[in-house]
Formats: structure tokens, C-alpha cells, sequence
């Protein structure tokens, strides 16, 4: 395959690079702009020239970032794949986190470091990691669907491309036996006190063990004999602590993950 480059401006170049014949057996040339120095324009020219030899090469298109994610999640949503709610999520992510940074670029000029500028963007706006994940979770499926398509000849949020941001583990707090009383006095004026109580004392239970018919020798005995149930007692409440714990844990995930949909979330 044949390609030249030609000088349009100061920082502006024009490469020409040719196809294979179509199906007449004429010869088709394809022409693009290039922004930049003629390194870049090189660069590019040689992409092409691999794509065209690879059989990959995708017809330039205008089709904007925004115009191709809206119309992904009708169809996802149209084929069954998502229901109401995760459309309803995704349109957000939509509107909110990708239309108002990358949405109008076109899809085809999205390169790696605009989607690393537009994690850093999200982030300098006061998003979290994981609200930054989540856009960057759709923008990925959308683009994959691009490349299946033939739209793409590359998802430049794939493996190959710019990854999500990580999102830090919070260390849990473990509560101590002094502490749970506490606890409780504080969630008895939540609304979900009945729910709280009946998790922390009732449920959660990791799994459960029966013991039957099982015979120790003298030594192997916990504690006592005859005075198991003083060592089962104590065990109990290290238990309640620890179940609370657990309880506590998993109920500050949920509010953070509230406040995170909240930012988000629109009427």
C-alpha cells in the first residue's frame, strides 16, 4: 500500500493513503488531516497503512462520543441485556460524566490520553473513584461494541487501552465489646433500627457447624469439665461484638455508596 503526506499549514498535514480496489477494480485513495508535527502526521500515516495491510481499516466517521453511547444503551436496553433502572443509570452517567467533558469529540478521534485526561477531569470535580469507574465501565462496553462493529479498529478503555482508576480499600473498624452499646442507642433514632437489631442479633451468619456423636479425650476439653458453658457464654459475646462489627462495616459502605448515587441521581 502506497502513502504520501503533504504540508497544509503550520501544524496541519495532509496524508493520502491508498485502499484496496473495490469491487469495479478501480483504485480508491483515502485522505485525512493530520493536527500536529509531521512526526505525528507520520505516525498516523503509518497506522493507516497497517490497518488498510491488516484488512482493519474503518471508514472515517462523524459520529460524536455522546451520539454513539445514547444509542448503545437504547439498544441494550431495546435487546433486554439492561433493564429499567440500569438505563436510567447509564443516561446519567451519560449526561453527567462523559456528554459534558468528551461527549462531542468524535468517536473516532478518542485516544488513550484524552480518556486518562477525562478520568483526571472527573476527579478534579470531586468524583470518586468509583463514580469515575462506573462512567468508565460504559464508555468501554460502548466502544466494544464499536470494534465488533467495525466502527473501531481499537477500545481505547479495553485491556490494551487506559484503565479505570483503582478504587482504595477503606480499612473496616472493629468495634469494641464497650463500644456496641453505644452503637445500638445511636440506631435506635435511624429508621432502620428494626433491621440493624434484627442483622446484629438474629443473622449474618457466616456459616454453622453440628457436632454429633463426637467423642475427646480429657485433655482435649476446653476449659472445665462441666463448666463449658461459662467459656460458651464468654464466646457469645465476643461474638455479638464481632457480628455487629461486621454490621457496622457493611452499613458504612452503603452510606457511602449513597452518597456517591446521590451525586448523580436525578428526578
Amino acid at each position: 500500500m502506497k502513502g504520501s503526506i503533504t504540508r497544509r499549514g503550520k501544524a496541519s498535514w495532509r496524508i493520502k493513503f491508498d485502499l484496496p480496489a473495490g469491487p469495479d477494480g478501480k483504485r480508491r485513495s483515502r485522505f485525512m488531516t493530520v493536527r500536529g508535527g509531521k512526526k505525528d502526521a507520520q505516525q498516523k500515516l503509518s497506522e493507516q497503512l497497517v490497518a488498510v495491510g491488516k484488512g482493519e481499516y474503518v471508514e472515517a466517521s462523524k459520529t460524536t462520543i455522546a451520539q454513539h453511547v445514547r444509542a448503545r444503551i437504547d439498544v441494550w436496553h431495546g435487546a433486554g441485556d439492561i433493564g429499567d433502572a440500569t438505563r436510567e443509570r447509564y443516561n446519567v452517567l451519560l449526561k453527567k460524566q462523559i456528554s459534558p467533558h468528551i461527549g462531542s469529540e468524535a468517536l473516532q478521534r478518542l485516544g488513550t490520553a484524552e480518556v486518562q485526561a477525562w478520568h483526571s477531569m472527573m476527579r478534579a470535580a470531586g468524583l470518586s473513584a468509583l463514580t469515575v469507574r462506573h462512567a468508565h465501565a460504559v464508555l468501554r462496553k460502548a466502544l466494544g461494541d464499536a470494534v465488533r462493529h467495525g466502527q473501531l479498529s481499537r477500545n481505547v478503555c479495553g485491556h490494551d487501552g487506559q484503565r479505570a482508576p483503582k478504587v482504595p480499600k477503606k480499612k473496616p473498624m472493629i468495634l469494641k465489646k464497650d463500644q456496641i452499646a453505644d452503637v445500638v442507642d445511636k440506631l435506635r433514632e435511624t429508621d432502620i433500627f428494626p433491621e440493624a437489631m434484627l442483622a446484629l442479633f438474629c443473622g449474618l451468619r457466616a456459616g454453622e457447624v453440628t457436632l454429633d456423636k463426637v467423642k475427646v479425650s480429657a485433655d482435649a476439653a476446653v476449659g472445665a469439665i462441666d463448666g463449658g458453658f461459662a467459656v460458651l457464654d464468654a464466646t457469645i459475646d465476643h461474638a455479638i461484638a464481632a457480628t455487629a462489627a461486621e454490621a457496622v462495616g457493611a452499613m458504612s459502605a452503603l452510606n457511602d455508596m449513597t452518597l456517591e448515587y446521590i451525586k448523580t441521581r436525578e428526578q
